[in-house]
């Protein structure tokens, strides 16, 4: 949303409108929304808690695919036929990690 200084009488625009600042830009707020299931919005503490522990994660998931090699080919499968799939399951694994309830 954009708000722009306009004087809508000529007495206003008498008194003020004499540096040019009719049209100037007053208020602008923009709005993002952000997916829920597919993006992971994260406190700098959650970040921090992430960065740290991503080797181990990274070594719990190796270990987790070689043990069950059938699991392994399915993630890669879903990774190709439905990438949104994979992204949300990817995303809910690290909320459950990091304790984040919906």
């Amino acid at each position: 949303m954009t708000k722009r200084r306009e004087f809508t009488d000529k007495w206003s625009k008498l008194l003020f409108g004499i540096g040019g600042e009719e049209g100037q830009l007053v208020q602008e707020i923009s709005t993002i929304k952000i997916p829920e299931k597919t993006w992971l919005l994260l406190t700098e503490a959650q970040a921090d808690k992430l960065v740290k522990s991503q080797a181990d994660l990274m070594k719990q998931q190796a270990a987790e695919l070689k043990a069950d090699p059938e699991k392994a080919l399915a993630l890669e499968k879903l990774k190709k036929v439905k990438p949104k799939s994979y992204s949300e399951l990817m995303v809910s694994q690290l909320k459950t990690f990091l304790g984040i309830k919906n």
